[in-house]
This record gives structure tokens, sequence and C-alpha cells, in this order.
């Protein structure tokens, strides 16, 4: 056997190899499809799951999760080199170049859903920022890697190893930076801040353990399934505490909404007891500015009547004046 391996950066150590016969093989792969496929077809049901929910409830988060749960879910059916073989068939080497485009789609969503699971826009407006600005970073350099992959996927560029090693670390910190807003986020009483904390920490324990996992030729078959699947345990379980957490986000939304509700109406008893109060008021100056006018009214009408009787006197009065200067002349 000859075998020639080039690498762009990490220095290469002779492959680990081991001899099995094919019926061992066999009965191995059938027993690692059974259990890797349980678990994509497990994740492909929670993304369905949350697509109802996202077209019923019209949560942005849901469908978030949605596209992080088919990302990732991707991202390991082409890593353990079942997307070869069963999607993309006679389009391997292709996809095997956009190694870095198909790693880093779950990460970018992984970041948007941690955006809006922990709302930091309006909880922490600094590590929105931060947070934010990793995902420009990662969607910048990712179209150039990506170029880079497909036209020379074995350049020795300064330039283009820069770029690998600047997305990289991108890649690696967008888990940290959103476990740290978590804690914050958690220490200011957001119960569901729990469950997106420990499921990001289970993940990265499986993702140290599936990294450092080494084949033992003493192990189990199912041993050696269940070591290859850690990530895929890991991913799984990481789901499934998002659920939890989502589900506990709904129940607290709901507790809140119920609260401004009470609030709300209680609000709306206070300013209907105070409209009846003002009203009451209102009526009470009513009647008695009705009755000063209908008082003034009265004494109106007396001063005029008065006058008229004073004004009629002083007629008659100057009628016997002239009737007694009429007779006087004659």
């Amino acid at each position: 056997i000859y075998i020639n391996i080039k690498d762009r950066i990490t220095p290469l150590m002779p492959p680990f190899i081991t001899i099995n016969p094919v019926e061992y093989l066999s009965k191995y792969d059938r027993l690692e499809r059974i259990i890797l496929g349980a678990m994509w077809g497990m994740m492909i049901i929670v993304a369905l799951y949350y697509l109802i929910l996202f077209i019923f409830i019209k949560e942005n988060s849901y469908l978030y999760h949605v596209f992080f749960i088919l990302s990732f879910a991707l991202a390991l059916l082409h890593d353990s080199g079942y997307a070869s073989e069963l999607i993309w068939p006679d389009s391997s080497s292709l996809f095997n170049r956009l190694d870095t485009l198909i790693i880093s789609l779950p990460v970018i969503f992984f970041l948007i859903f941690g955006i809006s699971y922990l709302n930091l826009r309006e909880s922490h407006k600094i590590w929105h920022k931060i947070i934010i600005a990793d995902l420009l970073l990662i969607v910048l350099l990712l179209p150039i890697s990506t170029i880079s992959d497909l036209i020379n996927p074995y350049s020795d560029s300064v330039i283009f190893e820069a770029i690998y090693i600047i997305l990289g670390a991108s890649l690696l910190i967008a888990i940290i930076i959103c476990i740290t807003p978590a804690i914050l986020r958690i220490r200011h009483g957001f119960k569901p801040g729990w469950y997106f904390l420990s499921a990001n920490i289970i993940f990265v324990a499986l993702i140290i353990y599936y990294g450092s996992y080494g084949s033992d030729i003493f192990m189990s078959d199912i041993s050696k399934v269940v070591s290859n699947a850690s990530l895929h345990f890991g991913v799984i379980l990481q789901f499934l505490l998002f659920s939890l957490g989502m589900g506990q986000k709904i129940r607290t939304t709901e507790r809140e909404r119920k609260e401004a509700q009470e609030r709300i109406i209680e609000q709306l008893k206070e300013n209907e007891k105070l409209k009846d109060k003002v009203n009451r008021e209102l009526e009470e100056k009513v009647e008695e500015r009705t009755r000063e006018i209908v008082q003034q009214t009265a004494e109106i009408e007396a001063q005029r009547d008065e006058l008229e009787r004073q004004r009629d006197q002083l007629s008659e009065q100057q009628q016997e004046i002239l009737d007694s200067i009429n007779y006087a002349q004659r």
C-alpha cells in the first residue's frame, strides 16, 4: 500500500491502519448505520417539530433552531462519510473541498440562535456586539476560504493560511462567547439560561472526548460505535437541552405576559375608577354651576322687572306732569 498525504498547515503523522475481515466490517458497518441513522432521524424529527412551532407561533428563535439542527446534521453526515455515499456520491471530490463551509454553517446558526435565545439585543448589548462582530468575521472570511478550497485546495499562500487561522479561531471561540453571556443572564434570574449553559458545556466536553478518542482493538463493537458517535450523542443532547430551555422560556414568557395583562387590567380598573370619580366631580361642578347660573338668571330677571316697574312709574308721573301743564295752559 502506497499512501501520499498532503496537508496545508499541521505536521502529518503516519496513519493508524487496521486490517479486518470483510465479514467483521459488514457487521460493524451495519451496527454503526443503525445507531447513526437513528440519531439523524431524531435530529430531523426535532427540526420538523420546531419548524411546525415556528409556522404557528412565528417565533424567530424556533426557525434559527431548525437551521442549526439541520446544518449540524449535515456536517455530521458529511464528516462521517455517509453524505458522500448517500447524498452526493458523484460529487464527493467537490464537497470534500467544502469542508470549511459545511463546518462553519452550524456555527453561524448557533451564534444567531444564541443571540435570539438569550435575548442579548435588549439584555446585554455589549455581548451582542461582540457576537455580531465574530459572526460578521466568519461570514466575511468564509467565502474567501471556500473559493480558495474550490480553486486550489493545496495552496500554500501565506494570506490564505492566515485567513484559515483567523477563521478557525473565530469558529472555536463562538461557543465561548455565547457561554459567558449565558452566565450573566443566569445571574440576572434568566432560568432558561441554565439549559443553554449546560448544553454547551456537555457538548464541549464530548467534543474534547471525541477529539482525544483513539481506536482500541480490544473494545467491543458497540463501544467503538458509541465512541465514534459521541459527537452525535452530544449534538442530540444539546438539542434536547435547548428544547427544554425553549420550553422554559415559553413558560416564562407566558407567565410574564399574563402578569403584564393582569397589571394592565388592574391599571384599567384604576383608570375606570379615576374616570368615574372625575365624572362625578364634573357632574357636581356642572350642577353647582347650573344652580349659580339659574340664581343669577333669577336675580337678573328680578332686576329687569324692577326696572320695568320704575320705568312705568316714571312714564305715569311724566304723563301726569304733562297733563297738568296742558290743563294750566288751557
